[in-house]
C-alpha cells in the first residue's frame, strides 16, 4: 500500500449507508454486495494526434484517482483531496493487472479490472525487473465510453452507377484499371 492510503470505508454506489472495508472478509464473492462497474457516455472530439492519451478507466481509492486508458496503463494519478496530479507516485507508466483480496492465507484475485473492496494491482517493469504496486481499497471503478459526431461518409457508387448497366453479368470477375 502507498504510505498515506489508509483503509477508510467503502461508500455505497448507489448511495446507500457506507460499508464497512472489510465488508468482504468473511462472504464469498456471490454474497458480496454488487457495487458494480459505474459506466460514464463521454462526448469528447476525436484525438488528432497519436501523443494524446485519453483515461477509458478511473480507478478511485480513499485519496487518490488512477486514470487508465485503454491498454490498461495508467497514465496519470490525481490526489482527491486537491485535484491535482500526483507527482510523487511510480503508477503512471504501470499496468492495471486487476485487483485482489486477501483472506487469512488465501488471496482472491480479479481481472482484468479491480472490483470496489479490492485493491488494485499495478505491474511495473524495470529492465528485467518486475514490481507490483497495490493500492488501498478501491472505492469505485468508472469506465468511461467515449463518442463522437461525425458526418456520414459520402455513400459510395453502385455498381449500376459505374457502368450504367443493371447489374454483373455471373461469372464476370472486375479488373481494375491498371494492366
Amino acid at each position: 500500500m502507498f504510505e498515506d492510503e489508509s483503509e477508510g470505508t467503502i461508500p455505497d454506489g448507489l448511495g446507500r449507508e457506507a460499508l464497512p472495508a472489510d465488508w468482504g472478509d468473511e462472504l464469498p464473492w456471490p454474497e458480496r454486495p454488487n457495487l458494480g462497474l459505474e459506466v460514464v457516455h463521454v462526448q469528447e472530439p476525436p484525438s488528432l494526434s497519436a501523443k494524446d492519451q485519453w483515461c477509458a478507466i478511473e480507478v478511485w481509492t480513499k485519496n487518490r484517482t488512477y486514470h487508465v486508458d485503454i491498454n490498461l496503463n495508467c497514465i496519470g494519478v490525481v490526489r482527491r483531496d486537491t485535484g491535482l496530479a500526483d507527482d510523487r507516485t511510480e503508477c503512471v507508466g504501470a499496468r492495471l493487472g486487476g485487483g485482489q483480496m486477501r483472506r487469512g492465507q488465501v488471496a482472491e484475485l480479479c481481472y482484468p479490472l479491480p472490483m470496489p473492496g479490492t485493491e488494485a494491482v499495478f505491474e511495473l517493469t524495470e529492465g528485467t525487473r518486475k514490481k507490483f504496486l497495490v493500492t488501498s481499497l478501491v472505492e469505485r471503478i468508472v469506465l468511461r465510453i467515449g463518442s463522437t459526431q461525425v458526418d456520414p461518409p459520402k455513400a459510395e457508387p453502385t455498381w449500376q452507377e459505374i457502368t450504367g448497366r443493371g447489374s454483373v453479368p455471373p461469372g464476370t470477375l472486375f479488373r481494375g484499371s491498371g494492366r
